[in-house]
This record gives C-alpha cells, sequence and structure tokens, in this order.
C-alpha cells in the first residue's frame, strides 16, 4: 500500500532484509514496489496545479498564505477583500428609477441573501429597480413591501440592499437620513401642496411641508398624518370669492392660550399658518389678513 490513511507513506518491500533472506530482485517485486511509489505519488497534490483533491483536506489548524486575489465565486476571500467589501461595493449606474452595479465577481443569478452597497448616482422619484451583473431587472422596495416612494434613494448617498428571493430590500432609505453634504447653490424650497377643500381637509406631511387650500365652506383641518418631530409647516388659507368662510382644528393642533384662531373674513383673504412638530403635537403660530 502506498499512504495508509494515517498520512504515512508504506513501501511493500525492504531491499535490506530480502538480502538478510537471500530473496532475489525480481522483475515482478521491482513493478509492485514502483507501482506502490506511483500510488503514493498520486496521492498527493501537485504544487504546478496537475491535479486537485478528491476529498475535505483537514487543515489541523493550519492556514493558506499568500493567497492571490479572487476573481470566481469559488476563490477563496482574502480577509483584505472582506474588510474593503471588494465584492459588495460598488459606484451605482443606471438612472433615477433604473439602478445597475456591476460586482467583481459578477453574478450569474439571484439569491436569497445576497447583499450589496453602491453609492447611488440617481435620486429616484417613485418605484425603482436595481440590475445585477447584468441580470433581469429587480424590484427594490421598503421593508415592509411597499414601492419606494420619491427621494428613498438619493445621489451621492450610500444604498444598502438585501435580495429576499423575489425583490432587493431598501434597508437604508435615505428619507430622515442626511444626504451628502454639498454647498447650496441655488435656492432651496419646498414644493407647495395644494389641499383638497372638502368638509375636512386631508394633509399629508409626505405630499408637501408647504401648502395651500382655498375654502369654499366651514371645514375642518383634520389631523396632519406623517409629521416628524422637529419639522416646521407651513399652511396658507384663502378665502373664495364669498368669503366669511370659518375653520376649526383638529386637537392634534395647538395655538397660544389654547385658543384656535379666527381667519379673516373678507373675499379671497389669505391666513398663515406655521406649524412646528414635536412628532404628537403640531405648535402653531399665524399671521391673518396677508392679502
Amino acid at each position: 500500500m502506498a499512504w495508509n490513511g494515517s498520512g504515512v507513506f508504506d513501501r511493500d518491500y525492504n531491499w535490506v532484509n530480502d538480502r538478510d533472506a537471500s530473496i532475489d530482485i525480481t522483475a515482478s517485486r521491482m513493478d509492485a514496489e514502483f507501482d506502490n511509489f506511483s500510488t503514493g505519488i498520486q496521492a498527493c497534490i501537485a504544487k504546478n496545479g496537475e491535479n486537485a483533491a478528491t476529498a475535505n483536506l483537514p487543515m489541523a489548524t493550519f492556514k493558506h498564505t499568500n493567497v492571490g486575489a479572487s476573481s470566481s465565486k469559488t476563490d477563496y476571500v482574502r480577509v483584505q477583500e472582506h474588510q474593503n467589501g471588494t465584492h459588495t461595493y460598488k459606484v451605482g449606474g443606471g438612472t433615477a428609477n433604473a439602478h445597475t452595479i456591476a460586482p467583481s465577481p459578477s453574478i450569474t443569478a439571484y439569491a436569497v441573501g445576497q447583499r450589496f452597497q453602491f453609492i447611488a448616482n440617481a435620486t429616484n422619484t417613485g418605484a425603482a429597480t436595481l440590475a445585477t451583473s447584468g441580470l433581469a431587472t429587480r424590484a427594490i422596495k421598503l421593508i415592509d413591501g411597499s414601492a419606494l416612494p420619491a427621494n428613498a434613494i438619493v445621489s451621492g448617498n450610500i444604498i444598502d440592499v438585501i435580495d429576499d428571493g423575489t425583490q432587493y430590500i431598501l434597508l437604508n432609505p435615505s428619507f430622515g437620513l442626511p444626504t451628502v453634504a454639498t454647498p447650496y447653490t441655488a435656492q432651496q424650497y419646498f414644493t407647495q401642496k395644494t389641499l383638497t377643500d372638502a368638509a375636512t381637509v386631508a394633509w399629508n406631511a409626505n405630499d408637501g411641508q408647504s401648502a395651500i387650500v382655498t375654502l369654499a365652506g366651514n371645514r375642518t383641518l383634520g389631523a396632519m398624518t406623517n409629521h416628524k418631530a422637529g419639522a416646521t409647516y407651513v399652511l396658507i388659507v384663502k378665502q373664495d370669492g364669498t368669503g366669511s368662510r370659518t375653520l376649526a382644528f383638529d386637537s392634534v393642533y395647538a395655538f397660544s392660550s389654547g385658543l384656535n384662531p379666527t381667519l379673516s373674513t373678507g373675499a379671497n383673504a389669505v391666513d398663515i399658518f406655521s406649524f412646528i412638530s414635536d412628532g404628537t403635537t403640531l405648535y402653531g403660530s399665524y399671521q391673518l389678513d396677508m392679502s
């Protein structure tokens, strides 16, 4: 036998013992011995890579050192590549709602648990997708499975996604997070939202922090939804051409001395209300008759 299963090479014959026992060296005994050597050598892994392992290799606490950089999914990953995020962190490409990344090595199929980080090159304006390594696009969703709202991905921010087997889940939506610091080169403003006139006027803060409504009857301003602690909100209230419309306020709004303001009554009169949220209550101040 060659290797005995415990890492020891066993010869078939001992030439000294053969000499002492007056056993001739024969072709058959030489062939058997050299065949044994061949079997032993073939059980070894060649350093030039000519053959491959045929079973798991117990390393006995030792390690492979000076391993080359990995370029395939079946290669070893070096510690430095893991620490540097070499295979999972990239600069993104694509467009606002159709992002792309090209990790190296490329993936050949999507799989549950695949996680990537990339620097977004565009800000999304609504539902968005991500295509990885040129594969088909995969929807990017919030953790509750809903489509992305505008600005969930902001250009220049680091985006973190994980595959749940059907779609990518965005782990760090950019709303509520600081964007990359850049100097202002133009005026900054909130897009004004026109609220729908109704018996109870609804105001969703996600639709706009600055809003305007024209009253065509006596109304109530309903509780604002999705307001955030520390945020400010502005509401312009206009009378219609008839005027004398009243506006009651939901209990979520609080004014000085606990007294709700009385609107200006003139036709087309304009009143302005400002609010600061603590996450629960909206504390208001106002300027009346700005028309």
